[in-house]
């Protein structure tokens, strides 16, 4: 990720790292580039991780990357192309699957998609992993919402800035490669995840009749 972030065409103010309480070797590898760390002393979730940042980076706009997405060069020259106008508040990128190995990863590709159509467009949501915001608009709606965790906080954000009045913009040529690997264990836990928020709001735990269901 990091060697990919060095080698985009459009000039980076600052690039910071925020590790959520990590147990591998997050840090030792960040030691080895010119970024700023940011240390959470316990997991606490990737919306707060975003909120860590924003609160820490003096900047207009905020481009966020998962440490498992790489950016092609030319990533954030397209997605900043698209700041037109005050009233655009975030827009995000397409993120293509890299691995393709197994029978998870295909199912992923295919039912877990973070991308919408090949064509500029005014999507639902931004999904979380690849984009740009204004700061000042995230800030004016009171930032990520820290009860989602790592799940549908970018549905959530979202759906509070097009209600404020703000504008999103999906562009399918900022490209980023998706470097997750799945088995059958991690591919189920995390297709419960991205859709738990949902059936919560659906109420499918209201009662045996709706679980059932």
């Amino acid at each position: 990720c990091l060697e990919a972030v060095f080698k985009q065409t459009y000039p980076l103010k600052e690039v910071v790292i925020i590790d959520d309480g990590s147990t591998d070797e997050t840090v030792e590898i960040v030691s080895r580039y010119p970024v700023r760390l940011i240390k959470h002393t316990s997991n606490q979730g990737l919306a707060s991780a975003r909120n860590t940042a924003i609160k820490n980076i003096n900047t207009d706009f905020i481009a966020s990357l998962d440490a498992d997405c790489m950016p092609e060069p030319d990533w954030l020259k397209h997605l900043m192309s698209k700041f037109n106008s005050t009233k655009v508040a975030g827009v995000g990128g397409k993120l293509l699957e890299r691995c393709s190995s197994s029978v998870f990863d295909l199912w992923r590709s295919v039912h877990m998609k973070q991308c919408w159509e090949d064509k500029e467009t005014t999507p639902p949501f931004l999904f979380g992993s690849n984009t740009v915001f204004r700061k000042k608009a995230v800030i004016n709606i009171g930032l990520y919402n820290e009860s989602y965790k790592n799940n549908y906080e970018d549905v959530d954000i979202c759906r509070r800035l097009k209600k404020a009045g703000y504008t999103l913009i999906y562009e399918p040529k900022a490209i980023a490669h998706h470097l997750r690997s799945d088995d059958i264990h991690s591919i189920l836990n995390s297709y419960w995840k991205w859709n738990l928020a949902y059936y919560q709001k659906k109420k499918y735990y209201y009662n045996s009749r709706n679980f059932i269901f």
